[in-house]
């Protein structure tokens, strides 16, 4: 990152810490519901293959992007259901890099991936692809369907044929506490990163996910505690030590001590265009929160402040809370290094 974002991202940081500003640094585009994939443990199960019509359609992505630009948003991840079922997404992707200037990700199931970026430059243009990959071919094929194993290894195959950067995400369940190293040796060989994720807890009421999908408690914490010890021997796993030490410690009930930034740092987008705090509080259907109806800015500036949530355990808010919180630290050490390199 150049002085020049590091500086404003670090002005950015000041005035919603200090002075209490809401600014959308990371938007998270849930771009479709549609999903090629029925995955029982799916934030979006109630809601997968709804017509696309429910959609945004290129032209109202392209002004959101734009207004989220003008609060100040640099980072735009794109995901869903799957994103690859959009076929306007790699004109999306051009959009966000040639007119926003976005640092801009994508996270997919990696079925479709290697189909959808052959012959289209723009998926190369991709700061940074998720992909998702639970275990070795048996616990792969049982949790996400039969043939999805080969197809996400032919998938990481073809990221690491073209230099692009990636990062494997991982959905610790029960079946594959057992595989979580198999699967380290899998970012290794395909020249990946790797991230893991605890079951979900909220929405609440999911019929059968407690029973059909979460670890024993103990079992669980012997296993993050396995991989705190493996972290500190690569650089591989990319989930900070703070998060995992909070999986170990409160997973799934312990309210845990991280603070939310949702809502001021970040935000979640459905596919119709309402604003949510973050992706556990994307159910909403109230008006209010409608950015085609009242303006994404308003619907931002609107939403609950979030301060006090303690329940929430998933990966990607919890990874910028985390950073957020330590960020003054951390731009000071690249201020620092950058101008070490400087008089060198």
């Amino acid at each position: 990152m150049k002085l020049r974002k590091i500086t404003k991202l670090a002005k950015d940081i000041l005035l919603v810490k200090v002075f209490k500003r809401k600014i959308p640094i990371r938007v998270k585009h849930h771009i479709t519901y549609r999903c090629n994939l029925m995955c029982p443990f799916c934030l979006f199960n109630k809601k997968l293959n709804q017509p696309d019509n429910s959609e945004m359609n290129t032209s109202r992505v392209k002004k959101m992007m734009a207004e989220f630009k003008k609060m100040g948003t640099k980072f735009w991840l794109f995901c869903g259901g799957e994103p690859f079922l959009r076929e306007d997404l790699g004109e999306l992707i051009n959009y966000a890099k040639d007119e926003m200037d976005f640092h801009c990700s994508l996270t997919t199931n990696g079925v479709l991936l290697t189909e959808r970026i052959k012959g289209d430059p723009s998926f190369k243009r991709l700061d940074l692809v998720q992909i998702s990959l639970d275990g070795p071919e048996k616990i792969q094929d049982r949790l996400r369907g039969a043939g999805t194993y080969e197809k996400i290894i032919y998938a990481l195959d073809t990221l690491r044929k073209l230099c692009i950067k990636t990062t494997i995400m991982v959905l610790i369940t029960k079946d594959n506490l057992n595989y979580l190293g198999c699967l380290v040796k899998i970012a290794d060989r395909y020249n990946a990163n790797i991230a893991f994720q605890a079951a979900g807890t909220e929405p609440a009421g999911w019929p059968g996910l407690k029973e059909d999908f979460f670890p024993d408690r103990k079992i669980f914490k012997k296993a993050i505690e396995e991989l705190i010890k493996e972290k500190k021997k690569t650089r591989l796993i990319v989930s900070s030590f703070s998060y995992l030490k909070m999986l170990k410690d409160c997973w799934p009930d312990i309210p845990h001590k991280i603070k939310c930034y949702a809502g001021q740092f970040y935000c979640d987008i459905t596919p119709e265009g309402f604003v949510a705090p973050c992706c556990a509080k994307l159910d909403f259907t109230d008006a209010n929160y409608h950015g085609l109806g009242i303006g994404f800015q308003n619907a931002f500036f609107n939403l609950d402040n979030m301060t006090g949530c303690r329940d929430c355990y998933y990966a990607g808010p919890q990874e910028l809370n985390i950073v957020w919180e330590m960020i003054p630290l951390r731009i000071k050490t690249l201020y620092r290094d950058y101008l070490r390199r400087k008089i060198i």
